[in-house]
């Protein structure tokens, strides 16, 4: 079962590899609906195969999110990406302790067959594999050391090189910046400028999370932040939080889309978009896995 949460399926050439594998396993594949969502509890067992890197909200990906959110019910996807979840200090890039995002991933998956981890930690040659709970946290302890750039000194610029497997559309690329100005002392300094470069040849992109981005982002930055802070913050679907996200690192530095068609939802936010790559005092060629931060 391929895991989408929100996202557009995947097309007959990219599920390819996968169908490959299947048929020689003769096993069946399929992609995840949140709308008609598979009851895992009827399993005996359960496997979840995954990436283990830096995430926006869990801290790192892995562990039972591409169950609980990966082939979640579009409710669960909803609560688990809310504002107020959103707006909890322990939610953030790089944090497990006191996690709520990370706590309510372990929760709901209480009462679930077996699960066993198999991951993948980018960089890292060998895949790691037992029990999902302990499998899962020997992956972050290597994701963690592998997956920062520290510097001495914070940098007015920074050019974020997003890799093919992320830059389909501004969506996913745009997690570069944010994770750039939002993770724990961040290296980019106060006022300073993120070059976010990647091809983004699907635009916003076609899932109904990235169309729910592109309807929030159209509010402005000021009227995002307005929303996020308030006593009682608005419900949201998911998908809008990543125009939050937004918002709050733009309220602390600048970000630029570097060689992508034009996105119109960007303009509200102030996202410049520019077709030359420019000159920046720091170049970074895969900030999801040399995230940098001070020392």
């Amino acid at each position: 079962i391929v895991g989408l949460g929100l996202h557009r399926p995947m097309t007959d050439a990219e599920l390819a590899p996968l169908r490959a594998l299947c048929d020689e396993a003769g096993c069946s594949l399929s992609q995840h609906d949140p709308d008609n969502p598979i009851d895992f509890s009827s399993f005996d067992e359960i496997t979840c195969v995954g990436v283990v890197e830096p995430h926006q909200y869990a801290g790192f990906s892995g562990g039972v999110k591409g169950l609980v959110i990966g082939c979640g019910a579009r409710e669960t996807i909803d609560e688990m990406h809310s504002l107020p979840m959103l707006n909890t200090c322990g939610a953030r890039v790089g944090w497990l302790a006191g996690n709520p995002f990370q706590d309510r991933l372990w929760q709901l998956a209480e009462g679930l067959p077996p699960i066993t981890g198999v991951f993948q930690v980018p960089g890292y040659d060998e895949l790691i594999t037992g029990g999902v709970r302990e499998a899962f946290e020997e992956a972050v302890s290597v994701a963690r050391r592998l997956h920062f750039q520290v510097l001495e000194q914070p940098v007015e610029s920074m050019l974020l090189r997003v890799p093919p497997s992320k830059s389909s559309n501004f969506y996913q690329a745009s997690r570069a910046a944010t994770y750039a100005a939002l993770v724990d002392n961040s290296a980019i300094a106060v006022g300073g400028t993120l070059y976010v470069e990647a091809a983004c040849p699907e635009g916003l992109g076609d899932g109904s999370g990235e169309r729910a981005c592109g309807i929030a982002m159209s509010l402005g930055v000021e009227d995002l932040l307005r929303r996020l802070r308030s006593p009682q913050p608005p419900n949201t679907v998911g998908g809008a939080q990543r125009a939050y996200v937004l918002a709050m690192a733009l309220e602390r530095v600048d970000i630029v889309l570097v060689g992508a068609p034009p996105i119109p939802p960007l303009a509200p936010l102030g996202i410049e978009q520019i077709d030359y790559t420019p000159t920046a005092e720091l170049v970074v060629d895969d900030p999801f896995h040399q995230l940098p931060v001070l020392a």
